[in-house]
């Protein structure tokens, strides 16, 4: 069960990382 929370914590970390990443290429 812990695993897969682990699984879509590390999820929505690559998320924001690829929103941040996005923003920075738009700028």
């Amino acid at each position: 069960m812990k695993l897969t929370f682990l699984i879509v914590g590390n999820l929505k970390v690559l998320q924001t990382l690829l929103h941040q990443l996005q923003l920075e290429t738009l700028h």
